[in-house]
């Protein structure tokens, strides 16, 4: 770990894509439980390849500006002396490479982009890591009724509104269903309508199993 002020600094500023892309994909896909390991791990080989996509632009770049390709071998080749003798062009570049890191891995975490990178990692189709719930409610619309059986014997139905994002089915979690909001009682055969209700929320641990069925099919 970086010890010196300046060490920390240039750690943060090398790990920024990472963290960028992270908080990009956790905003339209389940929190994961992964261990510090596993996200300090895929943080940094983030930050390398998307370090490697920029210096790869700027190669390509220095072909057409042979004026970039001599900048940068000086500074390779004595970084502390050019630093010294052009500290204004130093921290221009090393901003424009702080910028462009940044958003190579912002963009690379993006729903688009994300699902794309994601679909070239082999899969068995029947085996799934995450949440059943992200599995089965995920492509779910308003043309769909998400029945729930609750441990008390209750049986709710309605829309399909929200529930807590995360890929860990072991935690305790909110189900939001929206109207028509339709109820039966244990002892009782018939569904009831919750006429002046809107929404209602669930708790996972309350409920014993969850179906979803096409409208079309009541």
């Amino acid at each position: 770990m970086p010890s010196t002020p300046i060490a920390v600094l240039l750690y943060v500023f090398m790990l920024t894509p990472g963290i960028l892309f992270l908080m990009r994909a956790e905003s339209h896909r389940p929190k994961s439980s992964r261990s510090a390991f596993r996200e300090t791990a895929l943080v940094i080989v983030v930050s390398a390849v998307c370090s490697g996509i920029v210096i790869a632009l700027f190669l390509v770049a220095s072909v057409f500006f042979p004026a970039l390709a001599d900048g940068a071998s000086s500074f390779i080749k004595q970084p502390s002396q050019v630093a010294s003798d052009h500290p204004r062009q130093v921290a221009f570049w090393s901003g424009v490479f702080f910028i462009a890191t940044g958003i190579v891995g912002y963009t690379a975490g993006s729903h688009t982009i994300y699902s794309q990178l994601d679909k070239l990692i082999p899969k068995n189709e029947k085996v799934f890591l995450g949440s059943a719930w992200e599995k089965v409610l995920k492509d779910v619309n308003n043309d769909v009724v998400v029945g729930v059986q609750l441990k008390s014997g209750i049986w709710v139905q309605g829309t399909f509104a929200h529930h807590t994002h995360t890929d860990d089915d072991s935690t305790d979690r909110a189900l939001v269903l929206q109207g028509p909001l339709r109820v039966r009682d244990k002892e009782s055969p018939d569904l009831k309508e919750l006429e002046h209700f809107d929404r209602m929320v669930l708790q996972s641990s309350d409920i014993e199993y969850l179906v979803s069925v096409p409208r079309a099919r009541l």
